[in-house]
């Protein structure tokens, strides 16, 4: 399927063909997400489309990003406006502006091994970088958090506004995507909330187990300084709404899974299915009694 020839489209199409020659379904997923650009309200397309043609990667996968985002939402029904010099989407939901940061981080920091496919006929192992992948998604996060911050001194959001960051962790992956950490549960529960790895609890004398999380309320950076991992749960982040995280880079039916950590201290938030029915939701609800403990369950 091919475009009809204005010159951003053609700059799109040129580079698919030459880049991406052996990706078929690539180009045509990025064709059919450019079709959905063309009909939202954006200010600056020139700007995405620089940096979608201009052979660096990782600039090309976080273009990639914005624009299944805003297939995603345009698909759902939502009619959304990217201005110029503001977050990357904006839409209402009874009411309520819903403010959009997206943001793919690259593979900083991740060992090269971790992207290798084994040599043809050779076998190996591979250990997952877990911390290594868990920290570039808290500077994701944290970077987005700083942003609304400027934005909401700027004026360009208000009070009363709902900010949501969204990550994915494509470039994370390599050829093993998953959207979960240790935990087994979504990365956006691992970024704001202190919840570690998977573990069992074996008693004496009893077949019992029982299954439960760690805690785990920092990881230490490469310079061995400690990164929380329980923004949700502080005042500091109650300007943010929510955390969306997702890992798909390719969805040749244009679906989108998320997975939504709620911030149960924000000062706004979202209604559940803002992104839609199918997106995975999670909520934290204080504990009666208990100062600081809260509940996490999925909702949806």
């Amino acid at each position: 399927m091919e475009l009809t020839e204005d010159p951003q489209t053609a700059a799109i199409n040129n580079y698919l063909a030459r880049r991406w020659r052996n990706a078929n379904g690539l180009q045509a997923y990025v064709r059919a997400l450019w079709m959905d650009y063309l009909k939202q309200d954006v200010e600056d397309r020139g700007h995405v489309v620089s940096q979608l043609v201009n052979d660096d990667d990782e600039q090309f996968w976080q273009r990639i990003w914005e624009l299944q985002l805003g297939s995603h939402l345009l698909r759902l029904g939502h009619s959304t406006r990217s201005p110029k010099n503001g977050p990357d989407f904006r839409f209402e939901v009874d009411g309520l502006a819903v403010w959009v940061e997206a943001i793919s981080p690259s593979p900083k920091g991740i060992p090269t091994g971790w992207f290798k496919f084994p040599e043809s006929g050779k076998g190996t192992t591979y250990n997952t970088p877990n911390n290594e992948m868990l920290l570039r998604w808290t500077s994701a996060f944290w970077s987005k958090k700083q942003k609304f911050e400027t934005y909401a001194a700027g004026g360009i959001t208000s009070p009363g506004d709902a900010c949501v960051v969204a990550v994915n962790g494509g470039q994370l992956s390599g050829f093993w995507p998953t959207p979960f950490g240790v935990s087994q549960k979504p990365w956006a529960i691992e970024v704001v909330f202190p919840v570690g790895a998977l573990q069992a609890e074996f008693f004496a004398g009893e077949d019992t187990v029982r299954w439960g999380n760690a805690e785990r309320h920092e990881v230490a950076n490469k310079n061995g300084q400690p990164v929380p991992l329980y923004p949700f749960i502080t005042p500091e982040c109650s300007g943010i709404s929510a955390l969306i995280t997702c890992v798909e880079v390719c969805s040749p039916d244009l679906s989108l899974p998320l997975y939504i950590a709620h911030n149960p201290m924000a000062a706004v938030r979202i209604p559940l299915g803002t992104f839609g029915e199918s997106a995975e939701e999670w909520q934290a609800v204080q504990v009666d009694g208990k100062p600081g403990e809260f509940s996490l369950t999925r909702v949806r």
